[in-house]
């Protein structure tokens, strides 16, 4: 007998042919990838029909609720998987995290970002996404305290690097404060500059592939210089064999907000959000500036803002 369920017109059929279980959470997974996940969310629910508590359903569908913005649906699955096998998946906390803070709940975030350390200590998206939470409940120095130990390991960390300013600036200590806008203001202007280079060096790389192209197979070339464009396009890193967790939970679930699964590394690799980084960063640093009472270093701060 089958078992149909309709999603948005299209049917979902888990009848005798197709009863594999590991068909169907990758019929679930191909929507995530083409982004229908109301569609895979019927596929990961079919999965759990039919073996209930499946971890990798829960934590997939439970991704995509959080994606809709169903957050109390998204916090359900991953607290399950949670109680279930509290090592299962790193990132789940960082995940439910994000479904508390959304909802307001940051200390009950916090406490989850805090049993993620206790058991994986240098997990950096953690030590940032709880150091981010501090900030927002005032404490300031747990705040210092995660983002230095982020900075311990990765140096050029731009999220941790200004966290540890705004961690700093709420302490009271000013001075060191702005050393640290600083030098992410520095950091970012650098990344920013190594972009221009890199696109400059691509449009120069692909003019040569065409012309070379056209000479050697009689004006049809190109293929191979847009190959290499496209190429260098995914400077992030990714490659097609990464999971849906990785990839998505930083680009999509990550979206809405600088400290909502962000690291300092994607930041880097993306020159868009960079630009809106460094502007950010330094509109705090003139507020500081004039708050300390600097206001022409202030007002050289927004002009570079302007520029």
């Amino acid at each position: 007998a089958g078992m149909t369920a309709m999603a948005h017109g299209i049917p979902l059929i888990v009848d005798s042919a197709k009863r594999d279980l590991n068909s169907v959470i990758e019929w679930g997974r191909q929507k995530m990838q083409e982004g229908a996940f109301e569609v895979a969310v019927q596929h990961f629910t079919a999965a759990l029909d039919l073996k209930p508590g499946l971890m990798q359903a829960l934590v997939s569908r439970g991704f995509c609720h959080l994606t809709l913005g169903e957050e109390d649906k998204a916090q359900k699955d991953f607290a399950e998987v949670i109680t279930k096998d509290a090592g299962f998946n790193r990132n789940i906390y960082v995940l439910i995290a994000l479904c508390l803070k959304r909802s307001g709940d940051y200390h009950k975030a916090i406490r989850y970002l805090t049993r993620c350390i206790g058991q994986f200590a240098s997990f950096k998206p953690a030590l940032i996404a709880r150091g981010e939470l501090s900030l927002k409940v005032q404490d300031f120095d747990k705040a210092r305290i995660d983002f230095r130990q982020v900075l311990n390991n990765s140096p050029s960390d731009l999220v941790a690097r200004r966290g540890l300013a705004d961690a700093l600036r709420g302490l009271g200590n000013f001075r060191e404060a702005l050393r640290q806008y600083s030098r992410a203001i520095e950091d970012a202007a650098e990344l920013l500059a190594q972009h221009k280079a890199k696109e400059e060096d691509s449009r120069e790389g692909g003019s040569e592939g065409s012309l070379n192209g056209s000479q050697e197979v009689g004006g049809e070339g190109g293929g191979t210089g847009g190959s290499s464009r496209g190429s260098e396009a995914n400077g992030d890193g990714s490659s097609s064999g990464a999971s849906i967790m990785e990839v998505n939970s930083s680009k999509r679930a990550g979206a809405p907000g600088a400290g909502e699964g962000k690291s300092g590394g994607e930041l880097a690799s993306d020159p868009i959000r960079l630009r809106g980084f460094l502007v950010e960063t330094l509109l705090r640093r003139a507020l500081l500036l004039r708050l300390v009472g600097d206001l022409e270093a202030a007002s050289e701060s927004l002009l570079e803002v302007l520029q």
